[in-house]
């Protein structure tokens, strides 16, 4: 299996890049998405399932934490979810931008992998069912930011 360590740098840094991409500050496993959780979150869920892949392998999820910078240019470290397929190396990376919170309980950083239906579960399941790395940024002032 290849190792954590080798795709969240990438991940993160591309998929930062337009936002003044700095270094990975600190990940750390939030859980592990089940293939029976995730076919019984697609069907409880209403999603559609006809054009969507068959639920195979698990899919581990990280919180992520990198430095970036704010419109003003000072420096932040901005939080976000990384999600990444058991089994070797993903198909592609997604980057999915949630839509607007006002509420921090609900970014995509304080994802659980249990019982959180919203955005931040349908873009695990259904990408990272798909063998997709999932990268979702919390945005600027919700996450571990502050400001």
């Amino acid at each position: 299996m290849i190792g954590m360590k080798c795709f969240l740098p990438i991940i993160v840094l591309s998929a930062a890049t337009a936002s003044h991409a700095g270094e990975l500050v600190s990940y750390s496993k939030i859980g592990t998405v089940t293939s029976a959780y995730a076919i019984n979150a697609l069907k409880t869920r209403g999603t559609p399932t006809f054009s969507l892949p068959a639920v195979s392998k698990p899919i581990d999820v990280y919180k992520v934490r990198y430095r970036s910078r704010a419109v003003d240019g000072r420096p932040v470290t901005l939080s976000g979810m990384v999600a990444l397929p058991q089994g070797g190396a993903p198909k592609g990376v997604v980057v999915f931008y949630h839509g607007t919170t006002a509420d921090r309980n609900y970014v995509p950083s304080r994802y659980n992998c249990t019982d959180t239906p919203g955005e931040s579960e349908a873009a695990v399941v259904i990408f990272g069912s798909g063998g997709y790395a999932v990268f979702m940024p919390d945005y600027l002032g919700l996450g571990d930011d502050k400001s």
